[in-house]
């Protein structure tokens, strides 16, 4: 599990109070297989806080585009807001300051 996937859990813990890996394993899927609302049972407003949650954690800004937990008909799965995250935090450390 990389950083960014275990911190993730531990949003997704203290926001949505469930335990993504427990139910991953439950589900014979990867972290980053599962799906926010199919998966996790969040909704709408858990959504918005998981989203600013994530903003203030790692230090990015996220459209509504790219949190729209329906972005692709069933969500958008953890594995591609870990990557969108890693994405962002690359491409900040880059910035000059």
């Amino acid at each position: 599990m990389t950083d960014t996937e275990a911190r993730m859990c531990g949003l997704i813990s203290k926001y949505l109070d469930r335990d993504a890996p427990s139910i991953a394993a439950a589900r014979g899927k990867a972290v980053g297989d599962l799906f926010p609302v199919a998966d996790l049972d969040a909704d709408s407003l858990d959504m918005i806080e998981l989203t600013m949650a994530i903003e203030e954690e790692f230090q990015v800004e996220i459209t509504d585009d790219e949190g729209d937990p329906h972005a692709n008909g069933d969500g958008r799965p953890l594995g591609e807001l870990i990557q969108l995250i890693d994405k962002k935090r690359a491409a900040n450390a880059k910035v000059p300051a």
